[in-house]
């Protein structure tokens, strides 16, 4: 098991302090980057460059990109979510494959796309978590969907949220998670009214688009027990939603992400520094029970795919662009942090899902039994 080096404490967040946390948290954001990390981000933009107007890109048939999904309906299945053995299993004890920034993608249009292919092919595919960021638009008093700015391309939030309506509706034994992270176009910091503008639209989405009567609700994790996959599929509340704002007492699904999850870093900037980045960034580990390991770098925010450059990064032994979204290196990784911190892996967040192996992994994670006990990280 590799041993991993904790790089800074957890972080337990108080409610007069989380305004304060997400502003430090987006000056973090690898779109954001820092005078460290720019030289790095600025060569890999240039080998990118060369690998797509010089070097022609030898990719396998696997990553060849297929159309957009038309159809959401899935072949009829007695599991859940596609996998008989997960239905006796509480929600907390099952991972799901998981879009990072799921808008992002170059199907939609996006400059710097992290995904290629859309979170609609992703649902077809087996992908069953998405991580969205909701952009209010002061001037029209409406949310769209864009990561760092929405001049860099935008994705409509009632569309989207439709198709999740619409996965859900023809697939009756699917459960989905959305994470979300709430910003304002042009602002780093969010004021209370901000706040309350964005809850409002959102919840005026949410019902819209028909689907408040799917949505779940969960007491904070360290009361009842999460219901199992079959239970939810029963009560056809099949829709988690987790934001980074506490959540409204009126609306008891709106979960604030961070009383149910820990999250690991998301700020690594190549393969050698994911190597030792299980830690836990955001949370507290102590009465949560949900996991997010984040498995991606800064590289796929200026869209370098580690896989299509993987051939040059072997040739150049630049570790950014190894592959790792592959196996074996994705399944030791992730295990062995699991296993490390003492935390069931729920959440496989990546980018560029379909050139991964994250739904193989994601498997392979629901058949392997993880220690959840006290973390065995090395201080």
């Amino acid at each position: 098991m590799s041993k991993y080096v904790p790089l800074n404490e957890p972080i337990t967040y108080q409610s007069d302090i989380i305004e304060e946390e997400i502003a430090l948290q987006r000056s973090k954001s690898p779109i954001l980057l820092t005078t460290g990390n720019f030289f790095v981000v600025l060569l890999a933009g240039v080998l990118t460059l060369i690998l797509i107007f010089i070097v022609p890109s030898q990719v396998d048939v696997k990553t060849k990109l297929k159309p957009c999904s038309d159809n959401l309906q899935l072949e009829s299945h007695s599991g859940c979510n596609r996998d008989e053995a997960l239905c006796a299993r509480t929600y907390d004890k099952v991972a799901y494959a998981t879009m990072h920034n799921a808008f992002a993608t170059g199907q939609d249009g996006f400059v710097f796309p992290q995904h290629r292919a859309c979170m609609r092919s992703g649902l077809t595919h087996g992908i069953r978590a998405f991580m969205l960021d909701a952009y209010l638009i002061t001037a029209s008093d409406e949310l769209k969907l864009c990561h760092s700015s929405c001049l860099l391309g935008s994705s409509s939030l009632s569309s989207t949220l439709l198709m999740f309506e619409e996965f859900l509706r023809l697939n009756p034994r699917e459960i989905v998670t959305l994470i979300w992270e709430f910003k304002v176009q042009g602002q780093d910091k969010r004021s209370a009214q901000d706040i309350k503008s964005l809850k409002r639209l959102f919840v005026l989405a949410m019902r819209s688009a028909g689907l408040l009567p799917y949505l779940h609700w969960q007491h904070i994790s360290y009361e009842p027990e999460w219901p199992t996959l079959d239970e939810m599929i029963a009560m056809n509340h099949r829709l988690v939603s987790f934001t980074d704002t506490i959540a409204l007492s009126d609306e008891p699904w709106d979960m604030y992400t961070y009383d149910h999850t820990v999250e690991t870093r998301f700020d690594m900037t190549s393969k050698a520094e994911l190597d030792k980045s299980c830690v836990i960034h955001r949370g507290e580990v102590l009465w949560t029970s949900l996991f997010i390991l984040n498995h991606f770098t800064v590289m796929s925010a200026l869209s370098v795919d580690t896989t299509v450059t993987d051939s040059f990064g072997q040739f150049t032994g630049i570790d950014n662009l190894m592959r790792i979204n592959q196996e074996p290196y994705m399944w030791n990784r992730i295990s062995d942090c699991a296993q490390c911190l003492g935390k069931f892996p729920n959440f496989i967040a990546v980018d560029f899902w379909e050139s991964s192996d994250v739904i193989q992994v994601v498997t392979k994670i629901n058949s392997a039994t993880f220690p959840t006990n006290e973390s065995k990280c090395i201080q």
